[in-house]
């Protein structure tokens, strides 16, 4: 079974409020809060109508949950990454904000009362992402706290959550062994397409920028999404193959954009490459 829960104050709608004018906000700073709220609120509505409308047949003691950009935070809050807010602050007076565009999602959290939150769900036992909002937000010390398997995924041309401020960055921070790093060539945040029936078209003519299409981005990602749900949700073990850089590499070949798979076996490279990176 999959649940698709509304987030009000920081769905469509509330960006539909916010460009018409009935709204200052584009998002309400509150959902920082809200939205791993309407999670467990989701799972516990389950178990309660599980009987009346499943006949008992959905098990809510093995959760797997997924989301996207700021779904990706909330996502990882319910997993058990903690609001650090001296850590995020700190972020917040860098003058880095034009080089990672997300921290002006996140910086808004300090308007938050600063206090210990936790909105870890035990009943959640895996975690799959792609492009979250999360490394100002969630420091070291905040994703450490997380412990069951992690899959993330990223895009190269993501310019919203920006794949070595966010993704790359938050990946060595978690402890877990069981976690997963995905890149996909060309990946912009969303579907340009969706959004604009021309505007991929006005892209590609003005800046000479050649996007992936959508179909082979869903196709990276839906691969990926099941194999990690089938491994960690339905201890399916037959899945395991799949989620290896080799098999990213199958599901490469004879494509312009790649996709790329990062595990723990090679997070000692992965780390060495953001050393050097930053020491540039």
């Amino acid at each position: 079974m999959v649940a698709l829960p509304q987030h009000p104050g920081s769905d469509t709608k509330q960006t539909e409020d916010f460009l018409e004018g009935f709204s200052r906000q584009i998002f309400i700073q509150n959902e920082f809060i809200d939205r791993p709220l309407d999670i467990s609120y989701t799972i516990d509505e389950l178990e309660r109508r599980n009987d009346s409308l499943f006949s008992g047949k959905i098990y809510l003691k093995n959760v797997g949950i997924a989301g996207h950009s700021f779904g990706g935070y909330t996502m990882l809050a319910i997993a058990g990454a903690t609001p650090d807010f001296e850590a995020l602050e700190q972020d917040c007076n860098l003058d880095i904000g034009d080089l990672n565009t997300a921290l002006l999602l996140q910086c808004r959290a300090l308007k938050l009362e600063q206090k210990e939150y936790d909105f870890k769900d035990d009943r959640v036992k895996a975690v799959f992402v792609v492009n979250p909002v999360n490394s100002g937000i969630f420091s070291t010390k905040s994703l450490a706290k997380i412990d069951i398997p992690v899959f993330i995924g990223a895009g190269s041309y993501d310019p919203a959550t920006p794949f070595i401020f966010e993704q790359v960055t938050s990946y060595p921070r978690l402890k877990v062994p069981r976690k997963y790093l995905q890149l996909q060539e060309g990946q912009a945040h969303v579907d340009f397409s969706q959004l604009d029936a021309g505007i991929t078209d006005m892209l590609e003519t003005t800046i000479d920028l050649t996007l992936p299409s959508p179909q082979l981005l869903d196709g990276y990602t839906h691969s990926m999404m099941l194999s990690f749900f089938e491994v960690y949700i339905r201890n399916n073990g037959q899945y395991k193959s799949f989620l290896t850089s080799i098999y990213a590499q199958y599901l490469s070949q004879g494509q312009n954009f790649k996709t790329h798979l990062i595990t723990e076996d090679s997070s000692d490279e992965l780390n060495q490459s953001i050393d050097d990176f930053y020491q540039r």
